[in-house]
């Protein structure tokens, strides 16, 4: 019995001939094309969450959202908010649920620290492929910490980095400036 038949050679060649060939031409998509984010509504007690792979992005969660969370399989969350933004203990309320705690604050009205959205995205990174609620109290920091994640995680241009946080919650200039910013100071890979 023969492992490679004549057709099966055939269809290899071929494969490779067309790989050479995109290679060559240095074919591209737009990588903010090929993110997909969902819109999920409602979600828990939030209105709507966005959703790209295992990474949920929204405004200020309640406790019974985060069981909703706990309950779809969620295992972190990332806060973006400066503790004394809150009335409520949230890290005690999140650990109370079994679920893992960040807390990397985010200005609201000043410049962002490279060093900020750098430690947000290697949470995300370290954590892997679990359900990962990040938030701040509108979802717009947290669309700023997502542009600057996946610049430093994928390699987006500032455009498409800009794309895909628009497409997940970003809709304040001030934020969007934000982040502007940031991309400009060169974070990489």
């Amino acid at each position: 019995m023969k492992t490679n038949t004549l057709k099966q050679k055939q269809w290899t060649y071929i494969g490779l001939v067309l790989l050479s060939i995109l290679l060559l031409a240095d074919i591209k998509v737009s990588t903010a094309e090929a993110i997909q984010v969902k819109l999920l509504k409602p979600y828990g007690n939030l209105d709507h969450v966005y959703q790209i792979e295992n990474l949920y992005f929204a405004a200020q969660p309640d406790k019974a959202t985060l069981e909703h969370f706990k309950n779809l399989g969620g295992k972190t969350v990332i806060n973006l908010r400066d503790p004394s933004e809150l009335k409520f203990d949230e890290r005690l309320m999140v650990h109370g649920l079994g679920l893992k705690y960040y807390n990397f604050p985010v200005p609201g009205k000043q410049p962002v620290n490279p060093s900020i959205v750098i430690a947000i995205s290697w949470a995300i990174e370290h954590e892997g492929n679990v359900p990962i609620f990040v938030h701040c109290s509108s979802g717009n920091r947290a669309a700023v910490g997502l542009g600057a994640h996946l610049t430093l995680s994928l390699g987006l241009s500032q455009g498409d980095a800009i794309e895909v946080a628009e497409r997940s919650g970003l809709t304040h200039p001030g934020a969007r400036k934000k982040l502007i910013s940031l991309l400009k100071e060169g974070l990489a890979p």
